[in-house]
């Protein structure tokens, strides 16, 4: 009896040191993290974030550069979701949209119609008249079923072009003057499948060429993740993600010459930034729909966007501590 006991014991002990393993593994991915130079506002300057495992910071940049840079901390257990499941947190005492995943951010502070990384179409198209350029993402994407609302084509040609920037600063704002991607079908969609596509030679691997600080070129063309905005997600109209169905799970496969690889995945009911890692590096895959969450009120299965990993511009100039313990930076005291 002593002996069934002490291998229990080990047993208890063993999953749980392996769990612990596994769970500090899995909390060291993207530790850290620095978006370059995002979002713009007239009246507030430009705005970055930086992040490490259990907090983010928010960081506005005067327009008058002898002025500090202010910042806001803010611990990523009080993120909350309003009632259409958009995360929300509140810094610089304002309520504040905020996605956070697979390297990329999206903010908003929910008092102003424009503000931090979201803008209305027509600002949008008056930035791209003025520098701004539709962002490469070195992927692309294809599927033959989307949906056709009068003037409206719910193709898959906005999904890989969900940010507008000036790539000699890095800045970047949401794309809003894409549509998302919805299924033409009769039903949800289900069996429907996009073939997706990493390219080697875009103008991605330029940018990256020549704006990088280190030198370094991400691997345009070859990847082992790849990261989802599931379902209707709009800023100036949240309840459309309930609305619509949400993609649940996907059927993915390998589609290049190398060694082939299929799983299934289910992707969270949550309007966020969702990374899929993929069992080796590849140039291609298919990924179909065969499950959906239910819209409440349509059912047309929505996807915004599909990308490669974000690039993660973290460096020792710009890490979480750094501005912590540089005099550049100050703490925002709500006066």
């Amino acid at each position: 009896m002593d002996e069934i006991l002490n291998m229990k014991k080990k047993i208890i002990i063993f999953v749980f040191l392996f769990n612990f393993l596994i769970f500090s593994i899995n909390s060291n991915e993207c530790e850290q993290y620095y978006s370059n130079n995002i979002g713009l506002n007239s009246f507030e300057g430009t705005f970055y974030i930086y992040s490490n495992k259990k907090e983010i910071a928010l960081v506005k940049l005067p327009l008058k550069l002898y002025d500090y840079l202010i910042y806001d901390i803010i611990n990523k257990e009080s993120i909350k979701r309003d009632i259409y499941g958009f995360p929300v947190a509140t810094l610089f005492g304002r309520e504040t949209h905020l996605f956070f995943g697979g390297n990329f951010v999206l903010f908003r502070f929910l008092d102003e119609q424009e503000s931090g990384m979201v803008f209305s179409s027509s600002t949008c198209y008056s930035l791209l008249d003025n520098g701004y350029e539709i962002w490469p993402s070195g992927i692309e994407i294809s599927c033959s079923s989307y949906l056709v609302e009068g003037s409206k084509h719910y193709t898959v040609n906005g999904l890989n072009k969900m940010f507008l920037g000036v790539p000699r600063d890095g800045g970047s704002i949401l794309n809003t003057t894409v549509l998302p991607w919805a299924e033409g079908e009769d039903g949800p969609g289900i069996g429907v499948s996009f073939a997706i596509k990493f390219v080697p030679n875009t103008e991605i691997a330029n940018v990256w060429r020549k704006f990088s600080y280190n030198g370094y070129v991400e691997n345009i063309g070859l990847t082992d993740e790849f990261v989802i905005m599931n379902g209707y997600v709009d800023f100036y109209h949240p309840d459309l993600f309930l609305k619509n169905n949400r993609v649940k799970k996907l059927f993915i496969k390998s589609t290049d010459d190398d060694e082939l690889f299929e799983f299934e995945y289910e992707l969270k009911d949550i309007p966020e930034f969702q990374a899929i890692s993929l069992p080796r590096r590849t140039h291609s895959f298919e990924m179909t729909i065969i499950d959906v969450y239910k819209g409440n009120l349509y059912n047309d299965t929505v996807i915004t966007a599909i990308l490669p990993i974000g690039k993660n511009y973290i460096d020792d100039r710009h890490s979480f501590d750094n501005i912590l313990n540089n005099s550049y930076y100050k703490k925002w005291d709500g006066k």
